[in-house]
């Protein structure tokens, strides 16, 4: 589905749910490469044919992931406040990880009050699964005034 979506610029009937692949190999790359070891891959997909094609909600994605690959937070906090502002996420994968990049680059830029208040403000959009997260206790535990 990634490849197929961003290398070979197939587009798919089931729509924006299909960009959840695009997430959860996102999270798996984000999670377990250096940031030296993943900057090819967004390089690549950032410079494909298919990026111009994309609607612009997926290429703020693309722009997302490598920012956080590149533990890039200014660029992290800027991207992922402007999607949750115009309502980007369509699935409980999607809200988790714009929570969590929000969350987590403001906190890094010393900002507790706007950190806080992306897991607070967008709480009923995460699924149980989010909520049960240790890491969303500890961004409120963090942040707590």
């Amino acid at each position: 589905t990634v490849r197929g979506l961003l290398l070979r610029c197939e587009r798919f009937t089931e729509g924006d749910v299909m960009w959840d692949e695009v997430i959860a190999v996102a999270n798996r790359v984000l999670s377990n490469m250096s940031s030296l070891r993943q900057k090819p891959l967004w390089d690549a997909f950032l410079a494909s044919p298919c990026y111009a094609a994309l609607k612009p909600v997926h290429q703020h994605w693309l722009q997302l992931f490598a920012a956080t690959g590149a533990r890039d937070a200014a660029t992290m906090a800027r991207l992922s406040t402007l999607m949750i502002d115009e309502g980007t996420p369509q699935t409980p994968r999607q809200w988790a990880f714009l929570v969590t990049a929000s969350a987590v680059s403001h906190l890094s830029l010393g900002d507790k009050v706007t950190a806080r208040a992306a897991v607070v403000d967008n709480w009923k959009k995460l699924d149980q699964q989010a909520r049960d997260w240790p890491t969303m206790e500890l961004f409120l535990r963090l942040t707590t005034p």
